[in-house]
């Protein structure tokens, strides 16, 4: 692996609070071997496509993900890795990687990070994110802090008007709750 990467593992999927009061469907997205996650947030059909396969192993009926799945086995081409490489307004962009069926050409496409995690789940793929990238938008959560209650924790952080951990914990109370 990249050691400017880092791997990433589904936390949870939920809903995530905006300053309008809109909740908006989201994976909690956790750094393997580490503190630090992030919301990924998701369009309206990807979290039911993105829950159902993770945790009951497979919907009932074909998604778009599942179709694309096939063509890329059809047309000889192996998914590889998915890597989170911004945040362009708000919203997380990956890169795909692929290869053909021999593993010698690799081809790379950038896609909306939600799409390309409902995708990797499927392929049973790594998903990164750039270190850098994660440095500045995780959330950090020690070690220790996973015995205080998140609630403790949010009243903590506003009480000391750290107003930007405040959200982030938010976000993930109400992901939690779903």
């Amino acid at each position: 692996m990249d050691n400017n990467l880092s791997e990433l593992e589904m936390y949870r999927i939920g809903f995530v609070g905006t300053p309008n009061k809109n909740h908006i469907p989201a994976v909690i997205m956790k750094e393997i071997g580490g503190q630090r996650m992030i919301s990924v947030l998701l369009g309206l059909d990807s979290p039911q496509a993105v829950m159902l396969n993770f945790s009951i192993g497979g919907m009932q009926f074909p998604s778009i993900w599942d179709l694309y799945m096939q063509l890329a086995a059809t047309c000889g081409i192996n998914i590889t890795s998915v890597t989170i490489t911004r945040l362009d307004h708000f919203m997380y962009v990956a890169d795909m990687a692929f290869t053909d069926s021999l593993g010698d050409s690799k081809i790379m496409a950038n896609v909306k990070a939600s799409d390309a995690i409902a995708i990797a789940i499927r392929a049973k793929v790594p998903v990164f994110i750039d270190t850098e990238l994660l440095d500045k938008s995780s959330l950090v959560v020690k070690k220790e802090e996973f015995e205080i209650p998140l609630q403790e924790q949010l009243e903590k952080a506003i009480k000391s008007e750290n107003y930007e951990l405040a959200a982030k914990i938010r976000d993930i109370i109400n992901a939690q709750k779903q």
